[in-house]
C-alpha cells in the first residue's frame, strides 16, 4: 500500500513539473513593417531603433532586401520608433504601448533629404595705381 502511494505521488510530481513550463506566460510583443520612399520603393538597409520610453533601453534592426523588419521579444512599455537611413530624413514615432503578446505592424515612408548647398566666394583685393 506504501508503495503504491509513492508511486502515484511520484507521477503525480512528474506530471506537475512536466506541465509547469507550459503554463509559463510570455509577456512580451514585437514591432515589423516594412520602409519605403515617398514614390512606394522599398529601402533595403534602413536602421530601426525601438527604445523603451521608461527605462530608455534600446534595440536595433535593419531592414531586409524587401524593405522588412522585426523587433521581436520586446516586453510590455511605452516606446518610440525611430527609422533612419542615409539620404533620407529621420522619421520617428512616439508613444506606442505594446501590450503583452501585440505584434504590431508599422510601415514608414522616409521623404527624401533636403540638398544644402553653400557657396564661398574668396577674392584678393586688387591693388590699383
Amino acid at each position: 500500500m506504501l508503495a503504491n502511494r509513492t508511486w502515484w505521488r511520484a507521477l503525480l510530481c512528474t506530471f506537475v513539473l512536466g506541465a509547469c513550463p507550459l503554463l509559463y506566460g510570455q509577456a512580451t510583443g514585437s514591432f515589423f513593417g516594412t520602409v519605403a520612399d515617398t514614390t512606394g520603393s522599398v529601402i533595403a538597409g534602413a536602421k530601426i531603433t525601438v527604445t523603451a520610453q521608461e527605462t530608455g533601453v534600446s534595440r536595433d534592426a535593419t531592414t531586409d532586401q524587401t524593405g522588412h523588419y522585426l523587433i521581436p521579444l520586446l516586453p510590455v512599455a511605452t516606446y518610440t520608433v525611430k527609422v533612419s537611413m542615409a539620404n533620407f530624413q529621420t522619421v520617428n514615432q512616439t508613444n506606442l504601448r505594446l501590450q503583452v503578446d501585440e505584434h504590431r505592424e508599422l510601415d514608414f515612408t522616409l521623404p527624401p533629404a533636403s540638398v544644402t548647398q553653400t557657396v564661398e566666394v574668396s577674392a584678393t583685393p586688387v591693388a590699383v595705381q
